[in-house]
C-alpha cells in the first residue's frame, strides 16, 4: 500500500466481510496487503462501491450475462471491464452494453495500449482521454478566427501609393485556425495561416 493510513482504511472496509483468502497485514516492512479475495458482500456497500486502490477483488455470483452487465453498470465506477469466454457474440454484447471507458476481452482489467486513447466513464472519468491523438484536446485551447475584408478597400489601399516593394497592403484578407496547447508548464503555440 502506498501508506499506513490506506493500508487501515481498507482494513477497516474489510472487518466483518467474508474473505476467502487473504485480508491481513503482511508482516514485513512498509505497509503490506495481503491479496485479498472477498465474498457474498451487496452491491451497495461501501466495501463494494469505494475505490480501494489495494490488492483487493470481490466475487459475485449471478445468474446469467445480463444480471453481470447490470451489476457492472450499477457502480458509480468506469474505467475498465473485462469479460472471459470464448464466445464473439457474448464478448461484442458486453462490450457495447457494459458503461466502462476500456474493455478487454479474455485478460485483466488493465490499461490501454499507449496509442489508444485512455479514460473512464462516470465517477472514473472527466470526460477527456489520455495517450493516443485523443491527448490533443486535453492539451489543447481551440480558436477559430474568421476575419472578413472588403476587396475593394484592398485594391484601394492607403499604402498603395508607397513603392511595392517597401510596404506589404494592411489590408490583406486571411483565414487562421490558432491552437494553443499547454504541456508540462511550458505553452506552446501552433498557427496555421492561408492567405486569400
Amino acid at each position: 500500500m502506498i501508506s499506513e493510513r490506506s493500508l487501515d482504511r481498507i482494513l477497516a472496509l474489510l472487518d466483518g466481510a467474508r474473505v476467502a483468502t487473504g485480508g491481513e497485514r503482511l508482516d514485513r516492512a512498509g505497509w503490506w496487503l495481503a491479496p485479498t479475495v472477498v465474498e457474498d458482500v451487496p452491491a451497495g456497500a461501501d466495501l463494494s462501491s469505494t475505490e480501494l486502490f489495494g490488492p483487493v477483488t470481490i466475487l459475485y455470483r449471478v445468474r446469467d450475462l445480463e444480471q453481470a452487465i447490470a451489476l457492472v453498470n450499477d457502480s458509480p465506477y468506469g474505467l475498465t471491464s473485462a469479460i472471459h469466454t470464448a464466445s464473439l457474440h457474448r464478448a461484442m454484447y458486453f462490450a457495447e452494453t457494459v458503461q466502462a471507458g476500456v474493455v478487454v476481452v479474455n485478460g485483466g482489467t488493465h490499461g490501454s495500449e499507449p496509442h489508444m486513447g485512455f479514460g473512464g466513464v462516470k465517477q472514473s472519468g472527466t470526460g477527456w482521454r489520455e495517450a493516443g491523438v485523443e491527448a490533443l484536446d486535453v492539451y489543447t485551447e481551440w480558436k477559430y478566427v474568421n476575419l472578413i475584408a472588403d476587396p475593394a478597400r484592398a485594391r484601394r489601399s492607403p499604402c498603395s501609393a508607397r513603392a511595392p516593394s517597401a510596404v506589404r497592403s494592411p489590408f490583406r484578407s486571411r483565414s487562421a485556425v490558432l491552437g494553443s496547447s499547454v504541456s508540462r508548464g511550458r505553452r506552446r503555440h501552433r498557427r496555421s495561416a492561408v492567405k486569400a
